[in-house]
């Protein structure tokens, strides 16, 4: 991503920060979108899905969808490499993991992690999985990248060990999908305080190297997923997610 961001939206008074950013996820008119934000997206997507169908023969990644499609689940989503018809999380998993194997996918200029091989992935699997419009997916992924890319931007440096990608792709994925659930503005803050409970990611699949690495998107993009559709069947979560000690 780059700044043509979204305009910030102000504190609201008995809305935590974290719900605020919820609200403003779910229901930001499409129309209030700025149109360089928009074709960003636009133009990330295919880098994103050019990167993704080269590293779907990668190592790993042939090996941890055979893993997906024995297991099975509802045809809700495309594995955008091989047409293979799996649930929403496991379709986003796979996804994201073809995308991040070769490591040639965009990178924040401010903020040090790959946000479109997180957010992609979970936007594009609920939208299929709910048949949504085009403006509507877009709208979600729009939404979802720029949130993950603000959330890196502000992280304190250095990172400690902690995998920026794996760590705050979640919440990105979380909103797109949330948006594209129509959750409410409380449900969709139950989503990313469910995605605060999965977020992980370390820089050791960096320094140690392993095939585990090209699976720390496809986590975070998988806990998105789930915390959306967790949220929707009515699971809460803390209400303060960015700005308590232990956020």
């Amino acid at each position: 991503m780059n700044d043509t961001t979204l305009d910030a939206t102000r504190p609201e008074a008995g809305l935590t920060l974290s719900h605020q950013l919820a609200k403003h996820a779910v229901t930001i008119p499409y129309e209030a979108i700025p149109k360089p934000a928009l074709e960003s997206a636009k133009l990330f997507m295919l880098d994103t899905l050019a990167v993704a169908w080269a590293g779907s023969d990668a190592p790993g990644v042939r090996e941890a969808l055979a893993l997906l499609v024995d297991e099975g689940g509802r045809a809700d989503a495309t594995v955008w490499s091989g047409g293979e018809r799996l649930p929403a999380m496991a379709a986003a998993f796979a996804n994201s993991m073809a995308a991040s194997a070769l490591d040639y996918d965009s990178i924040g200029r401010t903020a040090s992690m790959h946000v479109n091989i997180a957010v992609l992935p979970a936007a594009l699997a609920v939208a299929e999985r709910e048949r949504a419009s085009g403006q509507d997916f877009l709208a979600a992924l729009t939404i979802g990248a720029d949130l993950m890319y603000r959330i890196g931007k502000a992280a304190k440096k250095p990172n400690r060990g902690f995998h920026y990608t794996g760590a705050f792709g979640g919440f990105g994925a979380a909103a797109s999908a949330a948006r594209l659930l129509r959750l409410d503005a409380t449900s969709a803050g139950h989503a990313l305080g469910i995605a605060f409970m999965q977020a992980s990611g370390t820089q050791q699949a960096n320094i140690d190297p392993s095939l585990s690495k090209r699976m720390l998107s496809a986590f975070a993009a998988r806990a998105g997923v789930n915390a959306a559709l967790l949220a929707q069947r009515g699971i809460t979560a803390p209400k303060e997610v960015f700005e308590v000690p232990g956020g």
